[in-house]
């Protein structure tokens, strides 16, 4: 777009100055200094791609100069900062919906919000890129979905193929527990999937058939925040995620556990820890008991 805006018809291999002008405009269309520095590196990785010198090879000074002016005029932690979705919210997102218990799109609503926040999901995990099926995606699938007991089941298991902490796609198992409390993900997962029904694809889907993207759950939460009295604005996908484990340190769960359970790789050590089933299966339960309604 920023080739086409310009009429700059062949910008590879790009130049310095080409660069410059681009973050510029970066710049001035608002975005913030850490997703221009991504978005250089797509521009890096394209330039491989094409069999092309790496432009970070030969020494860039201009840019840097501009990058770091970038940096000064929009700096981080001028973005609006993302408020956590707690249990407390929870609540009454479920009490608001409360009348509409039977809709199927608030049936997968309100289970798509319990297993984001007990499961301290990205959205980008749990939710499409599209709203149609076209081809493979990285979200959960319902035949990632699994319980422990058919008949009386207190835990369900979601293996995650692929995560932003995991390119190479290892995998990995989240487990969500069943709290017997007001806020249970597993009943509220298992409640859509009997109307959902064992269809393969994506987990999350509208009574349309569409897939729910996360532009389409943010939109609907925020709706539901909104009438609430929330400043809807504050809150995103990652609040649940934020929020889980602002709720976790607060009910006082380990440190180690804690970067276990949100897959965060800040310390090394966590490689080591070795959580055992039930431990991980207790926590949705302490998330809701530890917290006064």
């Amino acid at each position: 777009k920023f080739c086409g805006l310009y009429n700059i018809s062949n910008p590879l291999p790009v130049s310095q100055s080409l660069l410059c002008s681009y973050i510029s405009h970066l710049a001035n269309s608002g975005l913030a200094y850490g997703t221009i520095k991504t978005y250089l590196a797509a521009v890096r990785h394209l330039q491989i791609s094409r069999d092309l010198p790496e432009p970070r090879a030969e020494p860039m000074p201009k840019l840097a100069l501009v990058q770091r002016g970038i940096q000064r005029l929009r700096p981080q932690s001028a973005s609006k900062p993302r408020l956590p979705i707690t249990p407390d919210i929870l609540r009454q997102l479920k009490a608001l919906w409360t009348g509409q218990a039977t809709d199927f799109n608030i049936i997968m609503l309100w289970a798509a919000c319990c297993t984001a926040f007990f499961g301290f999901f990205r959205m980008g995990e749990l939710t499409s890129p599209t709203v149609t099926n076209q081809g493979p995606v990285d979200c959960v699938s319902v035949g990632d979905v699994a319980v422990d007991d058919h008949n009386n089941p207190s835990l369900v298991r979601i293996h995650l193929c692929r995560s932003k902490t995991d390119q190479l796609g290892k995998g990995v198992d989240i487990y969500l527990g069943r709290t017997d409390e007001d806020l249970c993900p597993v009943a509220a997962l298992l409640a859509y999937l009997a109307v959902r029904g064992k269809e393969p694809g994506p987990l999350f889907r509208l009574s349309d058939g569409r897939l729910l993207t996360k532009q389409i759950f943010i939109e609907k939460v925020r709706a539901a925040l909104s009438i609430l009295g929330y400043d809807d604005t504050s809150y995103a996908g990652h609040s649940f995620r934020i929020g889980a484990a602002t709720t976790a340190a607060a009910c006082g769960i380990e440190d180690s556990l804690i970067k276990i359970l949100g897959r965060w790789e800040s310390s090394a050590y966590q490689l080591y820890v070795r959580s055992s089933r039930q431990t991980l299966k207790s926590v949705s339960k302490r998330l809701v008991a530890q917290v006064p309604k």
